[in-house]
């Protein structure tokens, strides 16, 4: 059996099912080190003891974003085959965990997206980008969430092997509520649903401000005044803002607004608001929501006004034109162009945002590389 040990900064759900998976590969055994800051009632589900174990460990944190991962759990005489670990520069004793795992002939795995997102990566001109790159090349082999991730790296002589293991969500979920769904009509669901217009735009992640929520709620409300009638509006998720959005909702009088709060990954109803609307409309930071919705069949309508900057790996998965409608700036007019052309072609850009997210974005096609990662060490 070959043992396993992956450190995270914050188990999330969809993290701990990608391992949970990844424990099914015959002789993989999985254990994770992780802090339990928040509610993680969900580790507790469908764990098999003997193959995908998750124990605590213990950080201590300088500032908000600062920290050092204590070592006492390190044993040299109950040593793992393999390391896999995420790329954080902020946790201050990563570079001693990786030089001790090396020194005692441990392959390590190293997970991330390489560098910032809030500027143009030049190691050679910002200390933190060469810093990052330093770390990048500190493990075996570098996985990163994107192919552009991937080239920045090879190009500016990243030491560590890099692959490219596209971040996403566990998608074999997502294919059984595709399954479930179709048992009714569309129209069935939506009635189902409380949904009554003819089609609806939807929002789903965090209520904060760098998702910028309230321009998509402006957007929605002069698409209303401007006669488009047969829209409605879904805004699945929680966060500091879902009480004003609601208040400006309410004093607005805008028409047709659902809000859902929180849902899971994993909830049901979840994947229907996502398959009962036609576009998911997202002004601010993008992450995995692009992911979730494209499986889904949703084109995506996002604000890119510096190129890929200030947005999470998964912006460079929308292709404009084809699957998704990028804006250049917050106006109003810019979002409605974008509006009335995915309206207009509909079909072709839920086509193309199945086709690619099917072929590009499924759980296998992270999973297959871990796989190959993991079996160039282990040689």
């Amino acid at each position: 059996m070959l043992q396993i040990l992956i450190y995270e900064q914050d188990l999330t759900k969809y993290r701990s099912t990608f391992y949970k998976k990844l424990s099914e590969i015959k002789n993989y055994n999985i254990k994770i080190l992780t802090e339990f800051r928040d509610n993680k009632d969900f580790l507790d589900i469908d764990r098999d003891s003997n193959k995908y174990e998750v124990n605590e460990i213990d950080r201590v944190y300088l500032t908000k974003g600062v920290y050092f991962t204590k070592l006492k759990h390190l044993k040299t005489n109950n040593l793992p085959n393999i390391v896999i670990l995420r790329g954080a520069i902020r946790d201050l004793n990563l570079i001693r965990l990786i030089n001790y795992y090396r020194k005692n002939n441990v392959p390590t795995i190293m997970r991330g997206q390489g560098f910032s997102r809030n500027r143009i990566f030049d190691p050679n001109k910002n200390l933190i980008d060469k810093y990052s790159l330093f770390v990048a090349g500190l493990p075996d082999i570098y996985l990163s969430y994107s192919d552009d991730i991937t080239k920045q790296l090879v190009k500016h002589g990243c030491r560590s092997k890099v692959l490219t293991a596209v971040n996403t969500l566990n998608t074999d979920i997502l294919d059984e509520h595709i399954d479930e769904f179709q048992n009714k009509s569309k129209e069935e669901r939506k009635e189902d649903l409380g949904l009554k217009k003819k089609k609806y735009i939807v929002y789903i992640g965090r209520l904060q401000e760098r998702k910028k929520v309230k321009i998509l709620l402006e957007h929605y409300s002069k698409l209303r005044n401007a006669g488009i009638n047969d829209y409605g509006l879904i805004i699945i998720g929680d966060g500091e803002l879902l009480n004003e959005l609601k208040k400006i909702t309410s004093e607005r009088n805008i028409p047709d607004v659902t809000f859902t709060g929180q849902l899971a990954l994993d909830d049901l109803r979840t994947s229907y608001y996502l398959m009962c609307s036609d576009i998911l409309y997202i002004p601010g930071w993008l992450g995995l929501a692009v992911n979730h919705g494209m499986y889904l069949g949703l084109p995506v309508i996002g604000t890119t006004p510096n190129g890929f900057l200030g947005h999470g790996p998964e912006v460079e998965f929308l292709k404009h034109g084809y699957n998704s409608y990028l804006l250049e700036n917050y106006m109003f007019e810019e979002f409605y162009k974008a509006f009335t052309e995915i309206d207009l072609k509909i079909d072709s850009y839920r086509k193309n945002a199945l086709n690619y997210s099917h072929n590009n974005l499924s759980v296998n096609e992270m999973l297959d590389t871990y796989k190959k990662a993991i079996e160039q060490l282990i040689k």
